[in-house]
């Protein structure tokens, strides 16, 4: 099994997870927000905080998603950081397509009830 390294990230904490072998080992550094981080601060937190915590594992793939990913300059931050400490690693999903989020459109009052009255079973449909 490949060493996976995973984070979710926003502008104060980072949540990390290391999964090896049968193990899962949770990790928590200060937030990594690209918009206020260059390369040397972004790299100090990295090798300060991540990096003896993880060890000398081997990381294999990284999933990276935080704030600010959907600016291809950002991505770039990240990207090269991580690969500063984790030369081997593959950055995978750079661009959080496959991270589930809520939807981009919120429903209004009408559509909720609607949906909730469908899911119930209970929403006639019949127009006036």
């Amino acid at each position: 099994m490949p060493s996976i390294l995973i984070a979710d990230s926003g502008s104060s904490k980072t949540h990390w997870c290391l999964l090896t072998e049968n193990k899962k080992k949770m990790i928590n550094t200060q937030g990594i927000s690209p918009y206020f981080l260059n390369d040397e601060s972004l790299g100090k937190i990295l090798s300060e905080e991540l990096l003896p915590k993880t060890g000398n594992q081997n990381i294999d793939e990284i999933y990276y998603y935080g704030t600010g990913c959907s600016n291809p300059a950002n991505i770039s931050l990240v990207k090269r950081g991580l690969k500063k400490l984790y030369k081997n690693a593959v950055i995978k999903d750079p661009y959080n397509k496959f991270y589930a989020r809520g939807p981009r459109v919120r429903l209004s009052a009408e559509q909720i009830r609607d949906q909730a009255l469908w899911v119930s079973g209970l929403l006639n449909e019949k127009m006036y």
